[in-house]
């Protein structure tokens, strides 16, 4: 009499594990689907963007001057930027002193930061146009200096797009509609990264007692600030002095870039003047090299300054600071 109880709650027992079974590997199938989907979200939301470490500096090789506790110290800031051991090292300006011939490029730059020539994106400066045409320093740095271009360019390292133009305006003109500036309007318009930065050897504003400011390139600066650049280096003032993000009439502006003026490469040593009021930091009687890390949307600085002694470096300048996103 107990027989068919058994046999129907067995029956039942069977039914509703098949039941639950069939589920569950309906639900096991569809897991590993869930949960590569949440795996996947944060790599979509992750940027791979390397960050970019660049050396730079100008005025930079002495040619056959005697070399004193002031002038002549390019093979130290070489040494230098063997210890940063940048991705890219940019040349403000500059390069070869005494005559810039290619004899001299390459008896004496090329001795010392001629070693990273592979790795420099070179723009020129007034004492290289002490040859006609700066033909030492374009034989000397050939395609890496844009002949074809008389040495304006453009190129992309990481997230950021680089510029560097050439100042020496009585050479190749910047003024509105000359070449070089129809060329840089056109190059940032095709810019599609969010962070960029430009070079050139004249400032257009600084503390400098000798020079002071260049207006020979306000044109192409108001072009750069209009385009909300990140960054501007410049040499041609020997010391080290950073500015304040700064429109193109030299007054502070959230909108405007970080100028960095660089002289510091080796050559000779320059005093200051009149500070601007934009100015932020300024070294003087010290060489050294700055060196820049380029992040996806920001940027830090150091400048690394020789010691007294050159055998030895210290950090003299630091921060960072967020892009201002096109």
């Amino acid at each position: 009499m107990f027989k068919k109880p058994l046999v129907f709650s067995a029956i039942v027992a069977l039914i509703t594990f098949l039941f639950l079974s069939y589920f569950s590997s309906k639900n096991t199938e569809k897991k590993p689907l869930i949960k590569d989907k949440a795996e996947q979200k944060p790599a979509k939301q992750i940027k791979t963007t390397k960050e970019i470490v660049i050396a730079a500096a100008g005025d930079i090789s002495c040619g056959n001057e005697l070399k004193t506790a002031v002038t002549c110290h390019q093979e130290e800031t070489a040494s230098l930027i063997e210890e940063i051991n940048p991705n890219a090292i940019l040349t403000l300006g500059d390069n070869q002193y005494t005559g810039a011939t290619l004899d001299l490029f390459q008896n004496y730059y090329n001795k010392s930061w001629g070693k990273f020539k592979n790795t420099t994106y070179p723009t020129p400066g007034n004492h290289d146009y002490l040859v006609k045409n700066a033909a030492g320093y374009f034989d000397y740095f050939g395609e890496r200096a844009h002949p074809k271009t008389k040495g304006y360019y453009s190129f992309e390292l990481g997230n950021w797009h680089l510029i560097a133009l050439n100042s020496n305006c009585w050479a190749v003109p910047c003024v509105k509609n000359s070449e070089q500036a129809e060329w840089l309007v056109k190059d940032l318009s095709l810019n599609t990264k969010p962070c960029t930065l430009a070079y050139f050897h004249h400032p257009l504003f600084s503390s400098g007692l000798l020079h002071r400011n260049y207006l020979g390139t306000k044109d192409l600066w108001k072009v750069l600030y209009q385009n909300k650049i990140d960054i501007i280096l410049n040499g041609h003032e020997h010391f080290y002095e950073r500015l304040d993000r700064t429109n193109n009439l030299g007054k502070r502006s959230a909108e405007g870039p970080v100028t960095f003026i660089v002289g510091t490469g080796g050559e000779n040593l320059y005093p200051f003047g009149k500070s601007l009021e934009t100015s932020k930091s300024r070294i003087q009687g010290r060489f050294g090299v700055l060196k820049l890390t380029l992040k996806e949307t920001a940027f830090g600085w150091e400048f690394w300054a020789l010691t007294n002694t050159q055998n030895s470096k210290e950090i003299l300048d630091s921060g960072e600071e967020k892009c201002l996103l096109k």
